[in-house]
């Protein structure tokens, strides 16, 4: 038995965001509480001012919360809470990446529930939460289409990631003109997080016909798009294909699970401070290849829709296209290059067993469909290690 979970409303299109005061009237609100990005409300943006312009004939009352950067912690959320309950929002608009639509998400459970702390949310449902409307302004993330919202406890500085349902906005909106300025190496992180997320909701023990649907769909869109937009970002229909397939995967793995390349890339984006979609595209070929045996008929199917060749072939020739695919994604979006500036050779040979140990204690090694052991995740850590000391030599 399977339950799928999902926004109540989407509204996509180019220009789209022009329809957030209309959203808001219809959710009854006077007092929305905005999480916003802080470079959104510069130029050539301004997503501030054009909102305020366009509730104008309202009779709304705004708050602005852009005190945050990088992934979201805990410390932002107190700020944030403290903030909301102030202005007593009625309503949450979060506008931005993954930590402002994961932030709002939060927001939206814990200000009318006082009761409840953020590590509550694995386990506790609440009756009651505000509307919420979540707007991306990357095409990787997903978080608009998510019961997840992943935090980092900065006491502890290991990441939260509750599952609940009540945690999916109410409302999604996805304008690709809000994404055209995303610069080029952002593209290609949050490119192949959204690709990834869909490769591994396919690769879930928890994968049904409805996941598996918009995962490969997901991974066809994402696939004849991420180099256009990472090469030419001003390609407005590229830029919004990618939303969607970011959007797609988003309830693709929602529904179903991210597994070992997220629950590696979160230890590894923890411990070398790496931008997300970059330490989870970097293990991606390396799973890829550790589910081979296991998976190889999930394989089939999602080289298909990754190469765009449905041509009958050999199991194994499709599988090793899959990795090719990845592979070369990663070359050409300089995935690799830019990973080797991140990360020192030396100090991630050092780092393994405390890497291991920590993809461990997370979630999402259960759910790979070929369950790994403490070795199976040593070796795929030393397979990185290779790759990044002959990147790091190179360079």
């Amino acid at each position: 038995m399977s339950t799928f979970l999902a926004p109540k409303q989407t509204e996509i299109g180019i220009n789209s965001f022009s329809k957030l005061a209309q959203l808001i009237n219809s959710l009854n609100s006077q007092r929305p509480f905005i999480v916003m990005d802080h470079f959104l409300a510069k130029p050539p943006l301004e997503l501030n001012n054009e909102l305020l312009k366009n509730c104008e004939d309202l009779n709304i009352s705004f708050e602005f919360f852009t005190d945050y950067s990088g992934e979201p912690t805990t410390q932002h959320i107190d700020k944030a809470l403290y903030m909301a309950k102030q202005h007593q929002a009625d309503c949450i608009i979060a506008i931005g990446g993954g930590s402002a639509l994961d932030i709002g998400k939060v927001l939206k459970v814990l200000i009318p529930n006082d009761s409840l702390t953020l590590f509550d949310l694995y386990e506790h449902f609440p009756s009651h939460t505000l509307p919420m409307v979540a707007i991306p302004t990357t095409a990787g993330t997903g978080s608009e289409a998510t019961k997840i919202a992943v935090i980092t406890d900065t006491n502890t500085n290991q990441k939260i990631n509750p599952g609940n349902f009540k945690l999916v906005p109410d409302l999604a909106l996805l304008d690709g003109k809000l994404v055209e300025s995303l610069p080029s190496h952002f593209t290609a992180y949050t490119g192949m997080d959204a690709l990834t997320h869909a490769i591994e909701a396919v690769l879930s023990t928890k994968a049904n016909i409805i996941t598996d649907h918009f995962a490969f769909k997901a991974i066809d869109i994402i696939a004849k798009n991420i180099e256009t937009a990472y090469t030419d970002g001003k390609n407005l229909n590229a830029r919004e294909q990618m939303l969607i397939g970011s959007y797609f995967a988003g309830l693709a793995f929602s529904n179903s699970s991210t597994n070992l390349a997220h629950a590696g890339g979160r230890a590894l984006g923890t411990e070398f401070h790496i931008p997300h979609g970059l330490s989870v595209s970097i293990l991606l070929p390396y799973v890829l290849e550790f589910n081979e045996g296991i998976a190889d008929d999930k394989l089939v199917q999602i080289s298909d829709y990754l190469t765009q060749s449905y041509a009958s072939s050999t199991e194994d020739l499709k599988v090793d296209s899959a990795k090719n695919r990845v592979n070369g994604l990663l070359v050409k979006l300089d995935i690799w290059q830019n990973a080797s500036q991140y990360i020192d050779p030396n100090q991630l040979y050092e780092s393994i067993p405390t890497l291991v140990k920590n993809a461990f204690d997370g979630n999402g090694i259960k759910t790979n469909l070929k369950e790994p052991e403490f070795k199976d995740l040593e070796n795929i850590y030393l397979s990185l290690h290779k790759k990044i000391q002959t990147k790091f030599i190179q360079s």
